[in-house]
């Protein structure tokens, strides 16, 4: 069986970050299943509105599918995994697509639609296959997706958003491109790699272990109390990712007492952290934080004076600025 390292990641993500139990690679639905005649007659309806609602704007969603059956029959998940969320079984289900020049199926119209149709079907999925389950969520996640794709595919997840809650599916989907699929899917997965998880039969995992074995100590920054900061210069910091930038040299910074407990205590306010760099969660915790069953905080903790505290992940390209002069601010 053939596994992309997008998928790799996302199996790896699931697993280490989402906490799921079950997770299970490329997920396909079986002709022998059954399908109650309630489900099928919801399907029917759901599968209609979606061709009607995005043909509207262009896109032929089900281009080659002549109805409910035949679309089941398509259905195949990069990942699929169960969680529990407040005692509640929930079913996540992980669309990649690493397209190193860009997501592309096609034009930006085809491209589009063809994420809609994967959504779709799989939450058509897991409705009529795993009825037990009454919350999921589905995320599509690119590396790299570019602004006029964005711009046309963002609307189209709302759009798909609605369908499903008018519909009577409590299924969420969304998409994870660009900075925020490097804050909220491969640092943290990078974390869990760097805390010492290394399971030989997850492929990101062990291609991580190989870049280690030449990277040594330069693959995680560490830092004692009061130690020098081993940190870039500023003037390098457009070449990092800002998720990158937070987990080194902010952790380091945090770690070597550079900041006062006052200032420590400020981080850890998100109205505060909402001014100084246009964050919607506080930069330090004390616990593991989720919305919506997400985590927004990384999974390796940092140690500030001799207390533990949870870095957030929720860092976007726009707060660059902010951040570098934080950074530069302490490191005065």
């Amino acid at each position: 069986m053939k596994i992309e390292i997008g998928e790799s990641l996302m199996y790896s993500w699931m697993r280490h970050v989402k906490g799921c139990r079950v997770v299970q690679l490329n997920w396909k639905t079986s002709p022998c299943w059954d399908v109650s005649p309630d489900d099928k007659q919801l399907m029917e309806v759901f599968f209609s509105k979606v061709k009607d609602v995005f043909s509207e704007d262009g896109f032929d969603v089900f281009r080659q599918a002549n109805g409910v059956d035949q679309s089941l029959k398509q259905v195949e998940c990069d990942v699929l995994g169960v969680y529990e969320w407040s005692g509640v079984p929930v079913a996540i289900v992980a669309e990649s697509a690493f397209h190193e020049n860009g997501l592309n199926y096609g034009s930006k119209e085809v491209t589009c639609a063809k994420v809609i149709a994967k959504m779709a079907r799989a939450a058509m999925a897991l409705r009529v296959y795993l009825p037990w389950i009454h919350q999921s969520e589905i995320v599509f996640s690119a590396p790299k997706v570019h602004k006029n794709v964005m711009e046309l595919l963002e609307p189209a997840i709302e759009k798909l958003n609605a369908v499903l809650s008018d519909s009577g599916l409590s299924c969420h989907v969304r998409l994870v491109a660009n900075e925020t699929f490097n804050a909220e899917l491969l640092m943290p997965v990078l974390d869990a790699c760097s805390a010492g998880i290394a399971d030989t039969s997850e492929l990101f995992l062990r291609s991580m272990q190989l870049y280690k074995m030449f990277a040594g100590a330069d693959f995680v920054v560490e830092s004692t109390q009061n130690a020098p900061v081993n940190v870039q210069p500023v003037n390098a910091a457009e070449e990092v990712s800002i998720g990158k930038r937070v987990q080194t040299t902010v952790r380091a910074l945090l770690e070597s007492g550079r900041c006062s407990e006052e200032e420590i205590e400020m981080l850890t306010r998100v109205d505060y952290c909402r001014q100084i760099f246009g964050m919607y969660f506080p930069l330090l915790s004390r616990e593991q934080v989720q919305t919506n069953g997400q985590s927004r905080y990384y999974a390796r903790p940092v140690t500030i004076n001799g207390n533990t505290y949870y870095l957030c992940s929720q860092w976007y390209a726009r707060q660059r600025s902010a951040l570098e002069r934080w950074i530069a601010k302490h490191l005065a």
